[in-house]
């Protein structure tokens, strides 16, 4: 059975040379379809196999991927001491402004969109989301956490009970923690069962960091 993890769409906002939202996608368009060769089949959208990224100097090439090391190192340790000097200085307002990072993604025959907000001057997380995306367009949200750092679970995922309460001892413990990721807390050294829908987590966490 055919399995990609691919990267669909790169979305940065208010971070270095990235004022507005800028997106990065690899769904073909109309005109690319018309090279089979130059696309990959999935249970979705037909993707690009590969995307150049060119331009002047200065124009912002390096800066997307450092957003996409930025996200990664955020991930996977919190948001850096460094990161205070961050957002876009096109406009000295930006330090009050939220930056955002999202990217969406193929993972085990399925899509998903995971993403944070960031005050990156305050060095404060905002939200953070996990969405499983649908073929039809439709969104089940995974789970979301809000601007005081409470993480609560969607309806894209069936827990158990136990897995309920599990989830909820997550999410209170890491209440009140503004500079880390809760997927991180989910994803990383925890044990799941093997049928567990919680291992998305463990899964998508585990893509980030190594891949």
């Amino acid at each position: 059975k055919r399995i990609y993890n691919m990267i669909t769409k790169i979305v940065v906002e208010n971070f270095k040379s990235f004022e507005k939202r800028t997106e990065l996608n690899m769904i073909s368009s109309s005109k690319i379809r018309l090279n089979p060769d130059h696309c990959i089949s999935t249970n979705g959208p037909r993707l690009l196999k590969h995307a150049a990224i060119y331009g002047a100097n200065a124009a912002g090439k390096s800066n997307l991927i450092e957003a996409i090391s930025f996200f990664k190192y955020t991930v996977i340790n919190g948001l850096p001491l460094f990161c205070t000097n961050l957002f876009c200085k096109n406009d000295e307002e930006n330090s009050k402004k939220e930056s955002l990072f999202e990217i969406q993604f193929e993972l085990y025959n399925k899509f998903y969109a995971y993403g944070f907000s960031a005050k990156l001057y305050e060095k404060n997380i905002t939200a953070e989301w996990l969405y499983e995306l649908k073929i039809s367009g439709a969104s089940n949200c995974i789970f979301e956490r809000d601007k005081d750092n409470n993480a609560k679970i969607g309806n894209g995922i069936k827990l158990t009970k136990e897995e309920r309460i599990r989830f909820d001892t997550y999410a209170s413990d890491f209440s009140g923690n503004s500079s880390e990721l809760f997927l991180r807390e989910l994803g990383k050294g925890k044990k799941y069962r093997p049928d567990s829908e919680m291992l998305v987590f463990e899964k998508i966490y585990n893509m980030i960091k190594d891949k």
